[in-house]
């Protein structure tokens, strides 16, 4: 990371952070921030060979110079809401007597794991596996959910790997052992690549009343 030499955008007088990408992996940033307040005016990520790919910036600022606290409070009222687990006869999650677990053999350089849930999708009862690789900066989600028991049954050839891009945001949806595997992020394809290839699984058998598996 580095500061370049000080500029003016929106009409305001500006300090310029740089933090250069290493490799493939991952973008690099440009950031302008406020040199009186602190904001950020403006922020770029480009490629290791210094192509851009995403830009947002302000054409037009106006700062107040007092926020009131009770312009900083949640817009959503939380207090009435209630988490509602759906469990069977023996107080066990559907499709939990065996629990499958997901993780990754070989991750990019200087990621790691920092969230991993899982999550019962509506009438389908289908168990979905989120979770979220980052390096401290950029962040990346993997989504696992099993194939339908239609189209294992069906014995039809895994369907093509599907890559599609939109500014930074870069998506692969494949097949990895019978389980549908969406890997998003703002990093470039590369890194996306390298995640989904290291996702591997393995099987945990979820625990029962009593302390029996």
């Amino acid at each position: 990371m580095s500061e370049e030499a000080p500029t003016r955008i929106s009409g305001r007088e500006a300090r310029v952070i740089a933090v250069e990408p290493q490799d493939n992996l991952r973008y690099g940033y440009r950031v302008w921030i406020d040199a009186a307040t602190a904001m950020p005016l403006k922020t770029e990520s480009h490629t290791v060979a210094g192509k851009v790919v995403e830009e947002l910036v302000f054409t037009e600022l106006s700062l107040p110079s007092h926020i009131a606290d009770s312009a900083l409070q949640p817009a959503a009222a939380t207090r009435q809401y209630r988490l509602l687990r759906h469990t069977d006869a023996t107080g066990v999650a559907p499709n939990q007597a065996t629990d499958t677990t997901w993780d990754a053999s070989e991750l990019p350089a200087g990621f790691r794991l920092i969230g991993n849930s899982t999550q019962i999708l509506g009438d389908s009862q289908k168990s979905v596996t989120h979770l979220v690789f980052s390096d401290g900066l950029a962040s990346v989600s993997v989504f696992v959910e099993p194939q339908s028991p239609e189209a294992l049954a069906s014995g039809a050839a895994p369907a093509a790997a599907l890559m599609t891009n939109m500014g930074s945001s870069t998506a692969l949806s494949t097949e990895v052992n019978g389980h549908k595997v969406t890997t998003i992020g703002e990093v470039p394809p590369d890194c996306v690549r390298a995640i989904t290839r290291s996702m591997r699984v393995g099987f945990a058998p979820a625990a029962r009343p009593g302390g029996r598996p």
